[in-house]
């Protein structure tokens, strides 16, 4: 097998597989681009312990609430979020179990 066949064979494999992949990637990189900030990522490691408000966060966090809302509506986008209302409130929490693993090695791999 001549070279350029091999490395056309080989990069055609690489092609197919960030093709296969790409939405999985895309995926990975707005979770990524979301726990980036330290305050989403500090959302997203007390909502994976308990649920809380908007104004839990606030007090907890000690960040504007309408920042909070915003940053929220992120981790909704993403599908990360559950969300029960009662009364007046939403009460959030995260339950994916994907982002469960990915906050999991975050804090084995901070030591």
């Amino acid at each position: 097998m001549s070279e350029n066949l091999y490395s056309d064979i080989i990069s055609s494999g690489v092609k197919d597989l960030l093709t296969e992949n790409e939405k999985d990637l895309e995926g990975a990189l707005k979770l990524i681009s979301l726990l980036s900030n330290p305050t989403r990522l500090k959302m997203a490691f007390l909502l994976s312990k308990e649920e809380l408000c908007i104004n839990d966060l606030n007090r907890i966090l000690g960040v504007e609430q309408t920042l909070i809302s915003h940053y929220m509506r992120a981790f909704k986008d993403l599908n990360l979020t559950r969300e029960r209302r009662e009364g007046r409130k939403r009460y959030y929490t995260i339950e994916d179990s994907r982002l469960q693993d990915f906050l999991s090695a975050i804090r084995i791999m901070a030591g």
